[in-house]
């Protein structure tokens, strides 16, 4: 059976037995297949199997979402949270001594091995909490469902709204507002998170602020090559990618987008909202880091802090996504990171989103060439004429999303910097990220 990761099936979905394809408005959700079927199935043959399969299995509608953006994943997490929680097998938990719950008891689940301090609150009004194995909740913290708590996640005193996951091994802090973290994001200090998406082993210094919300109440853009694209939503945050790092104090606007292994520093006042991968930008502007190695050895030196390894297979995915990685050749699909999680207990449904005219997005790992000076297009070298042309990769939401890319143009890319100049770079501001905003 294979499944297309950006399928968020509906509650108790039920498989029929036999080849054919579950679809969604006509978008392949999932192929049910005989081995022999698999026969001819590679990365290059991918496309062309699924148009076969689609054209020639039985068809039926199965329902769910397949999701084109990640801020719809946001939309989603509440109610899948839910459809999680009911799906568990009944238990009852019993709340530790100074253990404060507003709302329904059944909606509460705590694992016998979770640590709960004194002077801890769960409102339950609303939806479930869920505090997972071996997960540490500290004094003064306010859990509103629905939310969940991953394995071995610390919460420290900290407000977590409704809507909210915190991934397995996090550490979070201040206040954090439906939003999705994965696991080991750090976000230990004081700050606000709202409506965001936090990629893997991300640091949010003290101080960060990630505003969600315009001073005019407004419908949110977000930034995608160079074009401001509406998202219908007056509350958007941050897409954050995986290692990414933010100093002391960093202002993120509403709707930003910022890539793999991207360093944020603090400026002064909101960061661009469009920080490609691989890029440090502070106040001497946008650079490019350029030395891969420092940063793969920095990536492992984070794992390893938490008892954790770079995999050769995830450093290969990681190579794979920098600007410096010769374009254009293609690597196994088994090269890439393990899956990632959407919610407690059931696995995500991201991987590249593309624009793919009802086909679904082609699961294999590619990197392709990238003129900095026509950065809306995918080009071979000099294609346009200029000599400043060069060979990238493009920059992504996470390495996770930047290497997987159907053979469409991808409807989710970064801009380069040349994209979308910061204020200080044009005077005259006519291409300013900055957007008004609250948190």
């Amino acid at each position: 059976m294979l499944v297309n990761a950006r399928w968020v099936p509906p509650p108790q979905t039920a498989f029929v037995d036999g080849p054919h394809v579950g679809t969604v408005n006509g978008e392949i959700a999932y192929a049910v297949l005989e081995l022999d079927q698999l026969a001819s199935l590679t990365v290059d043959t991918l496309d062309e199997c699924l148009e076969n399969w689609a054209r020639t299995l039985p068809s039926r509608e199965v329902g769910g979402t397949l999701v084109r953006r990640p801020w719809e994943l946001i939309d989603l997490n509440p109610s899948e949270i839910t459809n999680d929680f009911a799906a568990r097998p009944s238990s009852n938990s019993t709340p530790p001594v100074g253990f404060a719950l507003v709302g329904p008891y059944e909606r509460l689940f705590i694992d016998p091995t979770a640590r709960i301090d004194p002077m801890v609150v769960a409102d339950t009004t609303n939806g479930p909490v869920v505090i997972g194995p071996g997960a540490t909740v500290q004094a003064f913290t306010r859990l509103e469902g629905p939310c969940g708590i991953g394995t071995g996640a610390m919460v420290f005193g900290a407000k977590i709204r409704s809507g909210t996951t915190i991934g397995p091994y996090c550490r979070v802090g201040g206040e954090v507002e439906c939003s999705i973290l994965l696991g080991y994001a750090n976000k230990y200090h004081e700050g606000f998170l709202g409506h965001s998406y936090v990629g893997e082993w991300v640091n949010l210094a003290a101080g960060t602020h990630t505003s969600d919300l315009r001073c005019d109440y407004r419908p949110v853009t977000v930034p995608v090559d160079g074009v401001e694209v509406p998202t219908g939503r007056t509350k958007v945050g941050a897409v954050i990618a995986d290692h990414v790092r933010t100093g002391l104090g960093v202002l993120l606007d509403c709707g930003s987008v910022i890539g793999p292994f991207a360093q944020v520093l603090p400026f002064g006042g909101f960061a661009p909202r469009a920080i490609p991968g691989f890029h440090r930008f502070g106040i001497g502007g946008m650079k490019e880091l350029t030395d891969i190695d420092r940063l793969i050895a920095t990536a492992d030196a984070m794992m390893r802090r938490r008892g954790q390894r770079l995999s050769a297979a995830l450093e290969t995915a990681y190579r794979a996504a920098t600007p410096a990685f010769d374009g254009g050749r293609v690597a196994r699909a088994s090269a890439a990171p393990h899956s990632l999680k959407l919610a407690v207990g059931k696995p995500t449904v991201l991987f590249w989103f593309a624009k793919t005219a009802g086909k679904p997005a082609a699961n294999y790992i590619v990197t392709r060439r990238v003129c900095p000076c026509c950065p809306r297009r995918s080009l071979a070298p000099h294609e346009c004429g200029s000599a400043n042309s060069a060979s990238r990769s493009p920059p992504g939401l996470s390495v996770r999303q930047s290497v997987r890319e159907s053979r469409e143009e991808p409807a989710f890319r970064l801009a380069s910097p040349q994209a979308e100049p910061h204020p200080k770079a044009d005077p005259q501001n006519r291409h300013s990220p900055i957007r008004p905003t609250i948190s």
